[in-house]
Formats: structure tokens, C-alpha cells, sequence
């Protein structure tokens, strides 16, 4: 069995930066009242950072920057866009442990089930969803300019009310970022923003 040091402490295979702003279009963006709040583990109470508290203020930005590429993503091939999920999936693959020992230290599971089961859950849902995209067929998977029968009445808002669902959030949007729909994820005010 192997035994993870705490973030912060020698040995442990997770850092974290001291705060955390809002990332919005590529970039951290503080969050506009200026206001965060600490990121401790349910493990041992350590907290390891601070994340921005974001309000309403700041989720009106990152749906500008959702819809500022979501006519480009929209027009991005169905084979460009299956590519692009499994690029996603390839970094969560190559660090899996350290992404199990974050989802571990984010909501207290085990790591042997994140490390066996969610993690490589997330992964696997992102790369099913880029292998069915592929096998849209044109003539039937157009509706209108930018809906497809996969994206009709998807899109995606992962508002993670639960810290169980915040570093394999991204593959609960995956069926609607494959079909061409951009997606926003909002943290919980209790959970840690993952390692870097």
C-alpha cells in the first residue's frame, strides 16, 4: 500500500500555488471583488491555498470567452474535434497518479479508488466521447449551420457543488465538447483546485 505525503510536505507528489485566481480565456483572472477563501483538505483540515470566490460578476466573462470560440469550435471538423478530446484525456492519462493523489486529497475517497476507478473513469468517458463523435456522418449531423443532432440541447455548466466531481469534471462535458458545444466549469467553495 502506498502511503502519499500531504501538499506541502517533502515527498508529496502535489504542489499547489499559494492562491488561485479565476481562469478564464487562458489566463488566471482575479476574481473582480477581490475575495478568496482557503482550499483545506477533509483529510487533515491542511489547507493548502487560496482560491478566488467568484460571484456573478465573474461568471459573466468566462461565458463571454465560451461564446467568443463556440462559432470556431462549432465549425472545427468532427474528426479536429475528436482529436482535440483526446488530447485532452492524454495529459489526465500520463499523470494519473497525481491526479488520483489530488482527487484524494480534494474530497477524502481513497486513492486506490481514484487511482482505479475515477481517474481512469474520467479518461476513459473523455475518449469514448471522442470516438463516437467520429462516427457522425455529415448528410445527417447537420441540423443548422452550428447544431448537430450529438450538440442539440447540449452544452455544458458543471457547477461542482460536490468536491467528489471537481478534477474529473472535464469528462462530464465531454459528449458536449465532442458534438461542438465550449463548456464552463465552477468550483465548489469547499474543494481544492487540483495540482499544477
Amino acid at each position: 500500500m502506498s502511503v502519499y505525503a500531504q501538499p506541502g510536505q517533502p515527498g508529496t507528489v502535489v504542489s499547489y500555488l499559494p492562491r488561485y485566481d479565476n481562469w478564464i480565456g487562458g489566463k488566471r483572472v482575479p476574481p473582480v471583488k477581490g475575495k478568496h477563501f482557503e482550499g483545506p483538505t477533509p483529510v487533515t483540515r491542511y489547507t493548502s491555498c487560496e482560491v478566488a470566490r467568484g460571484t456573478a460578476q465573474d461568471s459573466e466573462p468566462g461565458l463571454d470567452a465560451v461564446h467568443q470560440v463556440a462559432p470556431a469550435w462549432g465549425h472545427t471538423s468532427i474528426t479536429d474535434r475528436a482529436n482535440i478530446v483526446h488530447k485532452i484525456a492524454d495529459p489526465m492519462e500520463a499523470n494519473l497518479e497525481l491526479l488520483a493523489v489530488v482527487q484524494t486529497w480534494d474530497n477524502a475517497k481513497p486513492v486506490g479508488e481514484t487511482l482505479a476507478a475515477d481517474i481512469p473513469w474520467g479518461i476513459d468517458h473523455l475518449r469514448y466521447f471522442a470516438g463516437l463523435v467520429r462516427g457522425q456522418e455529415s448528410s445527417i449531423s447537420q441540423i443548422e449551420d452550428d447544431t448537430s443532432p450529438a450538440s442539440y440541447g447540449w452544452g455544458c455548466h458543471v457547477p461542482s457543488t460536490s468536491t467528489a466531481n471537481t478534477p474529473i469534471s472535464a469528462s462530464m462535458c465531454s459528449p458536449a465538447e465532442a458534438a461542438g458545444s465550449p463548456s464552463r466549469h465552477q468550483r465548489a467553495s469547499g474543494s481544492l483546485p487540483g495540482g499544477h
